[in-house]
């Protein structure tokens, strides 16, 4: 990312999600394409078509069976998104809502869990 970015950051972020799925995180990360055929219950993609985090652990504690992972995850420049959004606008890594509790990203080796 460092060489298409001029900055970069890397922060630690939560994903709520189901205790089945911790397994298949831990083997082949996140993939947002996979659910809810994998995931079972999906909470929808309201800021973009991505992988979903939050800076917030009472934020993540509410999704799957409170589960929550903690994962590093790279941001470089960010957008609001909406739920139409597959990837962000070019020279865009990142989605959020507006309150920056939801953080979107789009590409699998921008996090790791």
């Amino acid at each position: 990312m460092l060489e298409k970015k001029t900055s970069v950051k890397e922060r630690q972020l939560y994903h709520g999600t189901r205790e089945a799925n911790i397994d298949g995180i831990c083997k082949i990360n996140y993939d947002w394409r996979r659910s809810p055929q994998r995931y079972g219950k999906s909470f929808g993609h309201k800021f973009g078509k991505g992988v979903s985090f939050t800076p917030q652990v009472s934020y993540a504690w509410h999704y799957g069976d409170n589960v929550m992972v903690q994962t590093k995850v790279l941001e470089s420049r960010s957008v609001i998104g909406d739920s139409s959004m597959t990837v962000p606008p070019e020279s865009y890594d990142t989605s959020k809502n507006s309150q920056q509790t939801v953080i979107v990203k789009y590409e699998d080796d921008d996090f790791f869990p």
